[in-house]
């Protein structure tokens, strides 16, 4: 797993009320997030690493900071396979 995931530079977004809509046009695919997977999207910025993304939502939810770490890493993992997300160099360098 990456440590600062960042948006992949083809990735177009758009926000939709508490969705996010993500697009990559070299596969011509659309993906929908809910709300809290679009939270993880958001803070995926290349300056945080997983784990401050998910302490950050763990206080944002009031939740279970193990289930939410749990939880993002699951998204990061599966925005990386699907090519949304990449790695960055600490910081967002």
């Amino acid at each position: 797993m990456i440590d600062y995931p960042s948006p992949a530079p083809s990735v177009v977004v758009e926000d939709l009320d508490d969705d996010v809509c993500l697009y990559r046009a070299d596969i011509d695919e659309v993906l929908v997030l809910n709300q809290s997977a679009g939270d993880v999207w958001r803070l995926a910025d290349g300056r945080r690493t997983v784990s401050a993304i998910a302490d950050q939502l763990a206080r944002v939810y009031d939740a279970n900071e193990a289930a939410v770490q749990a939880d993002v890493r699951t998204v990061v993992a599966d925005l990386v396979a699907r090519g949304y997300l990449v790695g960055a160099a600490p910081g967002g360098s």
